[in-house]
């Protein structure tokens, strides 16, 4: 059922909102497993105190890889479901709802992305930068 342009409902601001929560789970997904398990094993060998949001960060990241001692089932990916879920009604709603109303929805949506990208460099790259000045230091 195609939609009139006149109509002022949001038909044609599903597939940015759609595109916008694949790349959140995608990208949340990606972090978790390949590149925070990298950083945590080199947080390991240089022994640098981390900010609770880095260990946050790789608790989430372990619980995914179900890498938790005595872990039977991982919650994380209870998380990254429901994820999915938020963002496929985000999309329905999107589409159904008046175009100003998913157009602001939509932004929304993006900036909780570049939010939630920030603060996943900000958890890495603080104690990284702890890392190279301790190095600095001691050279």
């Amino acid at each position: 059922m195609a939609c009139e342009s006149s109509c002022g409902c949001g038909s044609r601001t599903w597939p940015p909102m759609a595109g916008a929560c694949g790349v959140f789970v995608l990208f949340t997904l990606f972090y978790m497993l390949f590149i925070v398990p990298v950083r945590e094993e080199i947080f390991r060998d240089f022994g640098v105190a981390l900010p609770g949001v880095t260990i946050g960060m790789i608790r989430f990241s372990r619980d995914l890889r179900m890498v938790n001692p005595g872990q039977a089932f991982p919650l994380g990916w209870l998380v990254v479901g429901a994820c999915v879920v938020v963002g496929a009604g985000l999309t329905w709603a999107s589409a159904v709802m008046p175009r100003p109303l998913a157009k602001a929805l939509l932004g929304v949506v993006v900036l909780l992305l570049v939010a939630w990208m920030a603060l996943c460099a900000w958890a890495m790259l603080g104690p990284t930068l702890e890392m190279q000045r301790a190095l600095q230091g001691g050279a």
